[in-house]
């Protein structure tokens, strides 16, 4: 929110985001590689609003020489640039929001339960079967079988403990997390795991741009608003001590002061 001076350049910020975050991008597809698709399409989209931004400064700076401007009008243009541009930029929110959903989508369909190997009948009863040997068990030494098991690609044990109808907490659950997670990078030689890093690397970028925009360009040139809640009166129930108490019988007039 700008008020006090007539014209604050906010374009220069928004290009120098733009251009640090597509060299964020760039760097992250070099350094791990990520989904190539993903991360060149996202540093299209930001060259697109890098340039949209430079059009903007072009116009800032045409109206901070604009001799026929008073103070008042340039702030004048100022806010109507603000809007207009703020509407241009909607994009940036927009995709940051749609990556962000397609990245945790991703990520709960990387993590799900695994599905059963074969008949749901012969399912059931194996989960119950493994539920009752590991059960006795100390904590560490089930903490090793389920490592063990997930490193030769058996989900049969982390299946029969997430399905566990009683809920009972065999496994410690951020380690159980944390398995699974490993597991996940490896699946398709960790193809879809990249994916859903890609996406959730791109959507905070976009993310922290929105932010950018909307902090910059929103409410330019407005007084900020103060107006208070209404609050509850109460009667305290005090009396004018100035006040002359009142009259008792025997100050009333009597009939001979009428005469």
């Amino acid at each position: 929110m700008i008020t006090a001076n007539d014209v604050t350049p906010l374009a220069p910020r928004l290009v120098t985001i733009a251009q640090h975050f597509i060299e964020d991008l760039a760097a992250f597809l070099e350094a791990k590689q990520g989904t190539s698709d993903i991360i060149l399409s996202a540093i299209d989209e930001l060259n697109r609003i890098k340039v949209t931004a430079e059009e903007m400064q072009g116009r800032e700076e045409a109206i901070a020489v604009n001799p026929r401007l008073s103070s008042v009008g340039r702030r004048e243009e100022m806010a109507a640039l603000c809007k207009e541009f703020a509407g241009r930029f909607r994009s940036v929110r927009d995709g940051g929001e749609t990556r962000k959903r397609a990245a945790t989508e991703l990520r709960d369909r990387l993590l799900a339960t695994p599905k059963p190997s074969g008949n749901e009948t012969l399912d059931y009863w194996v989960s119950a079967e493994i539920r009752a040997r590991i059960a006795p068990l100390p904590q560490s030494e089930r903490m090793k079988i389920l490592n063990a098991s997930l490193q030769r690609g058996d989900t049969r044990i982390l299946r029969a403990l997430e399905l566990d109808p009683l809920h009972e907490t065999l496994i410690d659950q951020e380690y159980m997390q944390r398995l699974k997670e490993e597991a996940a990078q490896k699946k398709d030689d960790g193809k879809e795991w990249l994916k859903y890093e890609s996406l959730k690397f791109v959507s905070e970028r976009f993310e922290q741009l929105a932010m950018a925009i909307d902090l910059q360009l929103s409410h330019y040139n407005e007084l900020p608003s103060f107006a208070g809640r209404e609050t509850r009166t109460s009667d305290l129930k005090f009396q004018d001590s100035q006040q002359a108490p009142p009259k008792s019988k025997a100050d009333a007039p009597t009939r001979e002061q009428f005469t």
